[in-house]
């Protein structure tokens, strides 16, 4: 399960980066050509920092999870998949945060990244070893597991701004 955690933050920032850098599209909300006159366009991209929307970052990450769940139970993951299209991805695109496009983006990269992590063995080799070494302190890996999961519920926001500092430094 902590190697399909890791493979989650790595789809999840690999995504947050294809938004950046693959500029595909606008989000439909900003798109003028579609002429939605439901909000006001400067105030959301001032809260967005990042008008493209190729893949959705959100969908990437809980149909990453919703995989790592398929993995370690069928059933409880096909829940969790059909819960992330209901609650999660369907949403995304009513409300012109994304195109349907970017959902299926989504849903490719978010459990290509988590079968390929299961499928190498090194990954899972290291945080075995790993968790030897907590072997009787695994109250320690319970609060780093609860921390991941308050930094993926606000898609690693945290991280995000650190990562933005660092690049401000660098400047």
């Amino acid at each position: 399960m902590l190697t399909g955690l890791l493979a989650v933050c790595v789809a999840t920032v690999l995504s947050v980066w294809l938004q950046f850098h693959l500029a595909s599209h606008t989000r439909p909300l900003l798109d003028p050509a579609l002429q939605l006159k439901i909000i006001d366009d400067h105030r959301w991209r001032v809260v967005w920092d990042r008008t493209g929307s190729f893949p959705s970052d959100t969908s990437t990450l809980f149909f990453a999870l919703a995989t790592v769940t398929l993995l370690e139970n069928r059933w409880a993951g096909l829940f969790c998949f059909l819960w992330t299209t209901m609650v999660v991805a369907l949403p995304r695109v009513i409300f012109a945060w994304h195109y349907p496009s970017d959902i299926i983006g989504s849903l490719v990269l978010g459990p290509t990244c988590v079968f390929l992590f299961s499928a190498i063995p090194y990954p899972r080799k290291f945080f075995e070893r790993v968790l030897t070494w907590f072997e009787g302190r695994m109250y320690i890996v319970h609060a780093l597991l609860f921390i991941f999961l308050i930094d993926a519920a606000n898609l690693f926001q945290s991280l995000e701004q650190a990562g933005k500092g660092l690049v401000r430094m660098w400047e």
